[in-house]
Parts: structure tokens; sequence; C-alpha cells
């Protein structure tokens, strides 16, 4: 007889979710990437340049989302597992 554990399909879904977050967060570099630029005028015109852009982290930017996208593929697992194919109408809407 098979155990339990092995059947519970949510548990594994999420553990998957969560170490493939967490090594996408490790694979990305963790130093500041500078993506800033300057547009230099004669001084005459404007003494100072004009910066566009910005410095950023993708490792810090990623671990600011990591919990909503893990959410959001956890509610999305659990929606999905919670319709079954006999659940919708003619027209393939959910029937509630």
């Amino acid at each position: 007889m098979a155990s339990s554990d092995w059947l519970d399909i949510r548990g594994w879904t999420e553990s998957i979710i969560g170490w493939s977050m967490d090594k996408t967060h490790d694979i990305l570099p963790s130093s500041d990437i500078d993506l800033e630029f300057s547009i230099t005028r004669p001084r005459w015109f404007l003494e100072e340049p004009i910066v566009i852009g910005s410095e950023i982290n993708l490792q810090s930017g990623f671990a600011d989302i990591q919990p909503s996208l893990e959410a959001f593929f956890r509610f999305n697992n659990n929606v999905h597992r919670s319709f079954r194919y006999n659940d919708v109408d003619s027209h393939g809407s959910p029937i509630y």
C-alpha cells in the first residue's frame, strides 16, 4: 500500500516551486548593474548633463517579487485542481 506522503501532490508542487524560486534567486547576479547614461550639452546651454536610467540589482529585485510569484503559482495550482472536467457548461464556462 502506498504511503500518503508519496501521494501529496500539493506538497510536492509547493516544494518544487519554492526550490526553483530559490535557485533562480541564487543564479541571478548579486552586483549592481549600471544602466545610467548621460547626455552632455554645450556648457553655455546647460551646465549639468542629463542623466537617464538607474542602477539595478537583479537579485534584490527578484527577492522583492519572489513571495508574490510563489503565492501566484500556489493559487494557480489550487484553482486548476478545484475544477473538474465536468464542471463546465456546454460553452466551456465553469459552473459555480
